[in-house]
């Protein structure tokens, strides 16, 4: 079985890092030039918060998964010791 590492298990979701994350970055760095534009009102500030918070939860949502998966795999690493160890 081949070596595993990063570089050759990289996936790339193309909604996800082609689409959403431009999408959320474009989206927060222009709620920041809106409220810079408009003389700092609160409207602004709960606009570039809000556009904060997606881009935060895009982000996180893509790690918690991530997250889930090593944990699964560590597990199935796990089992596969313990049953590869019993006394037969």
């Amino acid at each position: 079985m081949a070596e595993q590492s990063f570089a050759n298990h990289v996936r790339w979701v193309p909604a996800y890092h082609y689409f959403i994350v431009p999408v959320m970055t474009l989206n927060f760095g222009w709620s920041i030039y809106r409220w810079k534009v408009a003389v700092f009102s609160l409207d602004g500030f709960v606009s570039v918060l809000t556009a904060a918070a997606l881009a935060v939860f895009t982000l996180y949502a893509r790690l918690f998964a991530l997250k889930v998966q090593d944990r699964v795999i560590r597990m199935e690493e796990r089992l596969r010791l313990e049953n590869f160890s019993l006394p037969i």
